[in-house]
């Protein structure tokens, strides 16, 4: 819970759980009364928790995280590991949630980026496709075709013409 609550920035300061492993724990209670009071508002910490997660968009919270990492080597592996969930589920649930996959989202991102960046200076293709991400400048100018219609020294060369 607390690598989560640091992950979703949700303030959980100390573990719900911590100092009700000691062997003291039970000794400060006189009655059963103060236990089950003591018990249930911890229970009542990890349902407000347990709602907070619930109400946050991680589909939006992970869009950011590409957008921002975009340049590396970002996977649905490493993307689900970033945010504790599995990787499987992690896909169903951005596909439901957007309508596409996971992998054509990084795609599109760094496709958008490349553009940018062929807009505002010249650069080789490698030297592009290294900043967007993409180890494999061939890789990269077949995903820049298939999504931009031209290849990227056509798309380059246009917009430095303009």
């Amino acid at each position: 819970m607390r690598r989560l609550s640091l992950r979703y920035q949700l303030g959980a300061e100390r573990s719900i759980f911590q100092d009700m492993i000691s062997s003291y724990y039970l000794v400060q209670f006189f009655t059963l009364e103060e236990l089950r009071t003591d018990i249930l508002k911890r229970c009542k910490c990890i349902f407000s928790f347990l709602l907070k997660v619930n109400n946050i968009d991680i589909v939006a919270m992970i869009k950011a995280y590409i957008q921002q990492n975009y340049e590396y080597d970002i996977t649905l592996v490493g993307i689900a590991t970033e945010f504790f969930f599995n990787p499987s589920y992690l896909s169903r649930m951005f596909k439901k949630k957007t309508g596409g996959n996971l992998s054509a989202y990084i795609e599109e991102v760094r496709i958008k980026e490349a553009l940018k960046l062929f807009q505002s200076r010249r650069l080789s293709i490698a030297e592009a496709a290294r900043m967007v991400g993409y180890n494999d400048p061939n890789y990269f100018s077949k995903i820049f075709k298939k999504r931009t219609g031209f290849s990227p020294s056509f798309y380059s060369t246009q917009e430095g013409d303009q």
